[in-house]
């Protein structure tokens, strides 16, 4: 990087007005954060590969006058990052591949301001769009730098049942262009004055001139048979409009429905309107989608669904593609879905399934303790040849039996999952449990759970046990053929097959 002075001894005492970085293979500028940026009057940054300037780029280079930007490769230039320069007066843009549409609005605006009297050099040309292409950037007019119709990205649910007299508001919100637009509500395709618009509001963003928010509100109160029909909000601006239309439909009394009613579980709470039979409803995930993605389309949003049966009766909730609430219950949902193909992949999950389990055990729902039984049956059948995964399962299971009694009992009626959990113990103590010469007995007292294995007097004949041990026990003090007894108490497999 070659520079136009040479600084020695203490920076602050350096005044730098003049800096060149021309031809010095950049990608991005270095943020002015030493104390002589705030002296910088004139800054070449010609000749690199410069493709965007960050926001807060020269946020204390107040009294730079002139920068020269030509031969980089900027297709746009950001308010927010100009902003800060109040003593600016000069950019050269030549040579770079301009995107000539609003988000230039800011600079056309400074250009023609008689407070700012801002120059951009005449060989600043535009590459695209196609049809300004190769057109000089000071000849062009505010119509030309276009960004399109507005977006429309939040709306009403496409219908509506209302009955007469209820209530009833319609809420749009698109964005855009805000020197150019307009919001306007239809009934049945045709502008009406029998309905009141509440609101209409147009705001700018937090960092872009060229980019806005309009909201409109649509109020009818009280409804009757009259307003039954199809309702468009409609934005336009030059370029051209969005729509997006709601079907309100005015019920008979006597017509049969679902009542409006209310739904909770691990997926959030749920809202459902009245609605008609064999029609379907949609209400968005409230917190968000099951995995992560993002949609280009506002319409592909996850969502939770359920149907009004032709008696009127409420079918099942599906939120199947809804996140859970709980961040613990998703990183555990998450696990399962893990496909498992060597050991490696069973001692990762087994690891952070251990992991998650002491450290949440005390804060561990019922569906937590069913989806953690999901995953240690997937990895159960891995101790078989990793020894270390069985191990890590076992004291998984330790930690969450130190549950509360009513999340295992629940856990245990709607999923069957301490059934499943005590058959996994099962199937792993012979991998992770096994007989020394000689002996009859090999037991592990973990905190809360104790495994042994038993021969009995045929060699063929043994036995593996799994129970729950009571705070401060530590020790196993009998063993018959066909209980596991405890100083006090027991639970085995049998106890929890009889719930």
């Amino acid at each position: 990087m070659e520079s136009h002075v040479r600084v020695t001894g203490s920076l602050r005492e350096t005044q730098i007005r003049n800096v060149s970085c021309k031809s010095s293979s950049m990608r991005e500028i270095p943020k002015f954060m030493l104390p002589f940026a705030s002296t910088i009057e004139f800054l070449d940054l010609s000749g690199n590969y410069i493709k965007y300037l960050q926001a807060d780029i020269f946020y204390n280079a107040k009294k730079l006058v002139s920068i020269n930007l030509e031969n980089n490769l900027l297709e746009t230039l950001s308010l927010q990052t100009f902003s800060p320069l109040t003593a600016l007066k000069a950019i050269d843009l030549d040579n770079n591949p301009l995107t000539c549409d609003c988000r230039l609005r800011w600079l056309m605006g400074w250009m023609a301001s008689s407070q700012i009297h801002l120059s951009v050099s005449k060989l600043a040309k535009c590459s695209q769009p196609y049809a300004l292409q190769d057109r000089m950037f000071q000849k062009l007019t505010w119509k030309d730098l276009q960004c399109g119709p507005p977006t429309i990205h939040s709306q009403p649910t496409r219908s509506y049942l209302l009955f007469n007299k209820d209530k009833f508001v319609l809420n749009c919100i698109a964005s855009g262009d805000i020197h150019s637009s307009s919001a306007t509500w239809l009934f049945r395709e045709r502008r009406e004055s029998n309905f009141r618009v509440i609101n209409t509001t147009a705001t700018i963003t937090s960092s872009h001139i060229y980019s806005y928010t309009i909201e409109t509100t649509l109020k009818l109160d009280p409804i009757d048979v009259a307003n039954a029909g199809q309702y468009t909000c409609q934005f336009s601006n030059e370029v051209g409009q969005s729509t997006a239309a709601i079907q309100v439909v005015i019920a008979d009394l006597n017509i049969k429905t679902c009542n409006a009613s209310t739904t909770q579980s691990d997926k959030g709470i749920f809202n459902w309107p009245q609605t008609l039979v064999d029609v379907a409803v949609s209400l968005p995930c409230p917190k968000g989608p099951q995995f992560d993605f993002q949609p280009s389309n506002p319409s592909q949003q996850a969502t939770a669904r359920r149907s009004c049966s032709k008696f009127g009766v409420w079918n099942v909730v599906d939120d199947n593609d809804c996140r859970f609430q709980s961040e613990l219950t998703q990183q555990l949902f998450l696990l399962t879905r893990i496909f498992i193909s060597d050991d490696a992949a069973a001692m990762m999950v087994a690891t952070k399934l251990h992991n998650l389990a002491i450290t949440h055990y005390k804060v561990i729902q019922p569906t937590d303790i069913h989806l953690i039984s999901l995953t240690i049956e997937i990895l159960a059948p891995i101790s078989k040849s990793n020894k270390e995964v069985g191990i890590l399962v076992v004291k998984t299971i330790n930690a969450i039996i130190s549950s509360k009694a009513n999340i295992l009992t629940t856990a245990q009626d709607l999923h069957q999952a301490c059934s499943r959990i005590v058959g996994t113990l099962q199937q792993i103590f012979s991998d992770i449990i096994t007989l020394m010469p000689g002996s009859q007995l090999n037991q592990l007292i973990l905190d809360n759970i104790a495994l042994a294995t038993i021969q009995l007097n045929s060699p063929a004949q043994r036995i593996l046990y799994a129970s729950t041990l009571l705070p401060g026990q530590k020790v196993i003090t009998k063993f018959t053929a066909g209980n596991f007894i405890l100083n006090r108490g027991e639970l085995s497999e049998k106890s929890f097959e009889n719930k």
